[in-house]
């Protein structure tokens, strides 16, 4: 994103993320955002327009494991990201059976997005 650039679109988007669809688990170092199908048709949501939402979660002090969780019209994507030494590639990698680098991993997801946040939980319990 170039800065001074966004659409208005695309901040009423962040705006409801920020707002209404994030989840902080203190005792885990985590924060969620979950986007739904209906947020996607809510919001006129394409490919794209989510991007760089996950880092947001990361600006926060005690957040060190970001989480974004979006259902989207055909598929759920996991975005994964952390910053210090803790490697979401792991998490993916064991929990979700994804990949990526050591910051940024995430995966293709089958089921919906509330299945998967005992895993989430779990894997976050190791920071």
């Amino acid at each position: 994103m170039i800065f001074n650039s966004m659409e208005e679109k695309h901040l009423r988007l962040l705006g409801h993320c920020l707002y209404n669809r994030l989840e902080i688990l203190e005792e885990f170092y985590t924060g969620i955002i979950t986007l739904s199908k209906e947020d996607y048709e809510k919001y006129s949501i394409s490919r794209g327009d989510t991007e760089g939402i996950v880092n947001f979660l990361l600006q926060l002090k005690k957040v060190k494991l970001a989480v974004f969780i979006h259902e989207q019209p055909t598929i759920t994507k996991l975005s994964l990201r952390s910053k210090g030494d803790f490697s979401v590639q792991e998490i993916a990698k064991q929990h979700f059976k994804g990949g990526g680098h050591k910051n940024a991993s995430g995966r293709f997801l089958l089921r919906r997005p509330e299945s998967y946040r005992e895993k989430i939980q779990i894997a976050a319990s190791r920071l």
